[in-house]
């Protein structure tokens, strides 16, 4: 989809790095969790996001893509707003503004990097969430992750750097 060479390297990365999320997931066929389907349709999306981003990057500037992402979550999430909405506090809605500011800097961050770079170089970056949910998940709820999820992160993780690193190479003899 877009126009970039899918070699076997590629595809082996990809393999090692979907055998890994199974081996952190641990999905039960006889008793699937619907969070499994929620985390498997946020990286679909993501993965989308990411395809959508680059392929209009040539026409749009950063801050156009930026606000059309916006705009399209603000609609999709406000569908539910009606039926799930409780009034909150002064520091959530410090929080939440908060939570957007970082957020909108983050996309702005994805969606110049994107302009400049392949999307297979860009998107191992995305494995430093692995470090920040485990840090969050310690600090806020005292959650570590077992052998089983250290060992899948660890195997997509790997997967990521191999990859990182054969486009640096394929970017430099360029």
């Amino acid at each position: 989809m877009l126009g970039e060479a899918i070699g076997p390297k590629r595809w082996a990365a990809v393999l090692l790095g979907l055998g890994g999320a199974l081996i952190a997931v641990r999905p039960d066929p006889g008793n699937l969790d619907p969070g499994i389907l929620y985390a498997f349709a946020m990286a679909l999306s993501f993965a989308v996001y990411q395809i959508i981003t680059r392929q209009i990057s040539p026409y749009d500037g950063p801050l156009v893509g930026l606000f059309y992402a916006a705009l399209f979550g603000f609609t999709l999430t406000s569908i539910a707003v009606p039926f799930y909405w409780a009034p909150v506090d002064a520091r959530t809605w410090v929080m939440m503004a908060l939570l957007g500011l970082f957020g909108a800097l983050g996309h702005l961050a994805l969606i110049s990097a994107l302009r400049l770079a392949p999307a297979s170089l860009i998107s191992p970056f995305s494995y430093t969430q692995l470090i920040w949910a485990t840090a969050v998940g310690f600090v806020i709820f005292g959650h570590l992750p077992d052998q089983w999820t250290l060992t899948g992160a660890a195997i997509v993780v790997a997967a990521g750097l191999y990859l990182a690193f054969g486009e640096r190479l394929r970017f430099r003899r360029r």
